[in-house]
């Protein structure tokens, strides 16, 4: 079998969602340790708004293209959180996404919210039910596709690649760590002993190369089966929300960030009641004092 830079010299990669943070380092890694490649396409912008539109639509792609060795569905590794043990298969969801699709047509947004309670049912969004949906097409409509699902869990700034710690956006854990550092964020509702289940991006990167040069490599002795893979770190390198609070503040306090509102503190409590009163105290009081500090002194609070 040759090695992952040999498998893509001399062929063409098409990349959906390339300007996103995910994609950009795929790209990077892409151009950078497989000098050889010979050309990568990109998608700079995807105007489907669910998940499963979307994917549909490049499956269709995918099953024009006469020489396609491999195809590669991103998904998450919480669509299917409803599960207390998450195999690397697809599962069947509640629902048939066809018919989904179709009722969608006609309903409008008052409906669609009324409805979806009951659709998502022990999902706790859209995302994760819509990304579970996505799976199972992929695996319905694939045909004879050579198919791989990357299921990352919660992707933070890079571990080695392109530099240690880098980032583009304050989207999900990094906009956390950042609220923190500034003192603006002082309470969250969370458990200290729950896992954060954090995976570095180039970690997921690196994945997704290898998978398709896996599968790509065994077009003839593929199985049947589409392969999953679950890129998470929690069941091997577990890493705890009580730990991320204490590295966060500590990682602040040493190395205080430019303009921080006050000194970095969170208090992570999963009790409702004493979140809503830290949320009062350090969160609202605060901005509501501010605010009339602003107009005081002519300012409009922004």
């Amino acid at each position: 079998m040759v090695n992952i830079p040999e498998y893509y010299a001399g062929k063409n990669v098409l990349i959906t969602g390339a300007t996103g943070f995910m994609g950009k380092v795929l790209l990077e890694k892409l151009l950078r340790s497989c000098p050889e490649v010979k050309s990568v396409y990109v998608m700079v912008r995807d105007a489907m708004q669910l998940n499963v539109l979307a994917t549909q639509k490049m499956l269709a792609l995918a099953h024009r293209m006469k020489h396609l060795q491999i195809f590669i569905h991103i998904s998450t590794a919480y669509a299917n959180c409803d599960r207390e043990l998450i195999e690397e298969i697809v599962y069947s969801p509640p629902i048939d996404y066809r018919r989904l699709i179709d009722s969608l047509d006609w309903m409008d947004d008052e409906l669609v919210s009324a409805m979806t309670p009951k659709l998502i049912g022990k999902r706790p969004n859209t995302y994760t039910f819509t990304k579970a949906l996505a799976e199972y097409m992929v695996q319905q409509e694939a045909g004879d596709l050579n198919v791989a699902i990357i299921r990352p869990s919660i992707v933070g700034a890079s571990w080695k690649e392109p530099f240690p710690g880098w980032i583009d956006n304050f989207n999900g854990p990094s906009g956390i760590f950042i609220a923190a550092g500034k003192g603006i964020l002082r309470t969250m509702r969370a458990s200290n002993d729950a896992v954060a289940d954090l995976v570095p991006v180039d970690v997921v990167i690196n994945a997704t190369l290898a998978a398709a040069w896996y599968s790509g490599s065994q077009m003839l002795n593929r199985p049947r089966n589409i392969l999953v893979y679950n890129c998470t770190t929690g069941g091997i390198n577990p890493f705890h929300w009580g730990e991320v609070e204490y590295h966060v503040i500590s990682t602040f306090k040493r190395n205080p960030l430019e303009q921080a509102f006050r000194r970095p503190n969170v208090n992570l409590t999963s009790n409702h009641l004493i979140n809503q009163y830290w949320i009062a105290v350090s969160h609202k009081a605060p901005a509501f004092l501010y605010d009339l500090y602003l107009r005081l002194i002519g300012r409009e609070p922004r």
